[in-house]
């Protein structure tokens, strides 16, 4: 992501290996954060196609919303573009209001929808390590019926030790931007 306010970077490639390219001649895409709880930085961007076109983009946002609690500046926001993944987004409210989708704070968002067709927001809880020791399971997750009204997130929910298919396993100090492979169904195969 950018550090300019008002935009996210997204980079095409035809293929993994790319090459990688700045999309839409390197302007990024436009969101709106008018009547929103921040006027900060969409960083981390994290799009969702959705079936009718649409595309939901998750995101790191600062700062928090005063007096919600949050341990670091970082919240998870989702502003929406009924134009395809180019925009513009313009920001979603979460029961009506101007606040962040889900609590704790967190950053480093992934969504995918289930096969039943429920949404899951994985994020890093562990923002600029203030939460939870080095080791500690300390990724999020939340569900939602909408895609835009979570439940709050359950911590703990991963972490970074790594068990091998072999059965051997490898600690890391901290895990972070979790994300979560699909089969043409919407069912997991794979988080990494």
């Amino acid at each position: 992501a950018s550090f300019d306010t008002n935009t996210a970077w997204i980079s095409t490639a035809s293929g993994p290996a790319g090459p990688w390219t700045r999309a839409l001649n390197n302007t990024g895409v436009p969101i709106d954060f008018t009547g929103s709880w921040t006027m900060g930085v969409a960083g981390n961007p994290a799009p969702l196609l959705l079936p009718d076109g649409s595309v939901n983009l998750y995101f790191t946002a600062t700062t928090c919303p005063p007096n919600s609690g949050a341990w670091a500046p970082n919240c998870i926001a989702v502003a929406k573009s009924t134009n395809g993944w180019a925009g513009p987004y313009k920001m979603l409210n979460v029961s009506g209001q101007a606040r962040p989708i889900t609590y704790p704070e967190s950053e480093d968002p992934s969504v995918f929808i289930d096969p039943r067709g429920n949404y899951h927001l994985l994020t890093n809880v562990n923002t600029f390590h203030r939460r939870c020791a080095q080791g500690t399971e300390c990724g999020g997750h939340a569900w939602s019926k909408d895609g835009v009204n979570f439940s709050n997130l359950t911590i703990g929910a991963f972490g970074p030790y790594i068990t091998f298919a072999n059965g051997s396993g490898w600690p890391n100090a901290f895990v972070e931007r979790p994300l979560v492979s699909q089969d043409a169904a919407g069912k997991p195969l794979a988080f990494y």
